[in-house]
C-alpha cells in the first residue's frame, strides 16, 4: 500500500457489488481503495446460478477473476482489512481500519452486504446454501422434482409455495403458526397436494450438507432433499448507522435510483440495499454506484473555478 492514504473513493466491501463499482471508477481514472474483510455472504454456496455467463461456477472463483480484472486498472488498490469507523470530515470522509491506520476519501461506497442469522439447529449451518436454500431462482432448478420442504412465515408461504410448486409437486409446508391460517388458505394448499406439518424444526439430517430430512420438536420426521428457509438477517457492518444513513422498514440501507444514501457523499450497493439477493443484482447496483460516484465527482470538479 502506498504511503499516500488519500483517495477519491473508498469502497468498503470487495465482493461482487464492490468490485463492480470499482471497475466503473477505475475505468474513469478515479483513485480507488477497496477494503475487504473477506466474509462474503455467499461463501456458504458451492455454486452460483442464474448469473448469465457464469452459471454453475463457484462464486469465489468468479469473484477472484473479477478482482484480478479490477486491480489491473492502475488507479485501483485493494487491502484486506476491516473498517472500524467512518465519519464525515472537511472535504469528505475519514476511515479507520483495524490494522492499517486511517484513510481519507472524497466519497464512500458501502458494499458491506448482509449477515444471515442462522438458527442454532443441528445441521442447519452445514446445509445452508447447499440444500437449505433461500431462493427458487438461485437454487430451485437443481432440486426440481425432488421432495422439498418450505419453512417460511405465513405471510410469505403462499408466494414461495407458488414459485416452488412450479419446480416440484412433492412439497411439504412446515409451519410454526399453523393455527393462524384461515380455512380458505389451508384449502388452497390442499388443492395443490401440499401437506402442512405443524411444528418447530429440531434438527436436519444430512450428509456433507446435502439434506436427507428433518426432525421436528414433536418427534415427527420429514424426508426431503431440500428446504426453502426464510431466516432473519442484519447489516454486516454498522458503518451505515455510524454515518447516519437512513434505513428502510426491512433493515436495508435506503438509496435512490443512483444508489445514493440519505447522507451526501455516501453511496451503497449490493445486498445491503436490496431484498433481491443475487450476483446479478449486486453487479448491477455496484456498476450504478460506481458510475454515479464518478459523475458526482466529475460535476463537482467541472464547476470548480
Amino acid at each position: 500500500m502506498e504511503k499516500n492514504k488519500e483517495f477519491d473513493v473508498v469502497i468498503i466491501g470487495g465482493s461482487f457489488a464492490g468490485l463492480s463499482a470499482a471497475m466503473a471508477l477505475g475505468r474513469s481514472l478515479r483513485k480507488v481503495l477497496i477494503v475487504d474483510a473477506g466474509k462474503p455472504c455467499n461463501r456458504y454456496t458451492p455454486h452460483s446460478h442464474n448469473f448469465i455467463g457464469f452459471d454453475g461456477e463457484v462464486p469465489g472463483d468468479v469473484a477472484e477473476k473479477a478482482r484480478k480484472q479490477v486491480l489491473a486498472y492502475p488507479s485501483v488498490q485493494s487491502i484486506s482489512d476491516e473498517v472500524l469507523r467512518a465519519e464525515s470530515v472537511k472535504g469528505g470522509f475519514e476511515i479507520q481500519l483495524a490494522n492499517s491506520g486511517n484513510y481519507t476519501a472524497k466519497r464512500i461506497i458501502l458494499a458491506t452486504g448482509l449477515k444471515d442469522e442462522l438458527p442454532a439447529v443441528p445441521g442447519f449451518e452445514e446445509c445452508w446454501g447447499k440444500s437449505v436454500i433461500h431462493c427458487p431462482y438461485c437454487h430451485g432448478y437443481e432440486f426440481r422434482d425432488q421432495p422439498t420442504i418450505i419453512m417460511v412465515a405465513k405471510d410469505h408461504a403462499l408466494h414461495i409455495a407458488a414459485l416452488v410448486h412450479n419446480l416440484t409437486k412433492n412439497l411439504v409446508l412446515l409451519s410454526r403458526d399453523y393455527d393462524s391460517y384461515e380455512p380458505n388458505e389451508l384449502a388452497s394448499f390442499e388443492q395443490k397436494d401440499i401437506r402442512i406439518y405443524p411444528g418447530t424444526l429440531k434438527a436436519i439430517i444430512h450428509e456433507d450438507g446435502m439434506m436427507k430430512g428433518v426432525i421436528l420438536e414433536n418427534g415427527n420426521q420429514i424426508l426431503a432433499n431440500a428446504m426453502y428457509a426464510a431466516i432473519p438477517f442484519k447489516q454486516q457492518s454498522t458503518l451505515a448507522e455510524q454515518l447516519g444513513c437512513a434505513m428502510n422498514e426491512k433493515g436495508l440501507i435506503s438509496v435512490n435510483a443512483m444508489q445514493a444514501t440519505s447522507v451526501e457523499g455516501v453511496f451503497a450497493c449490493g445486498d445491503n440495499t436490496n431484498h433481491v439477493r443475487s450476483l446479478a443484482q449486486a453487479v448491477a447496483s455496484g456498476g450504478m454506484a460506481g458510475a454515479a460516484v464518478n459523475a458526482d465527482l466529475a460535476i463537482q470538479e467541472f464547476k470548480q473555478v
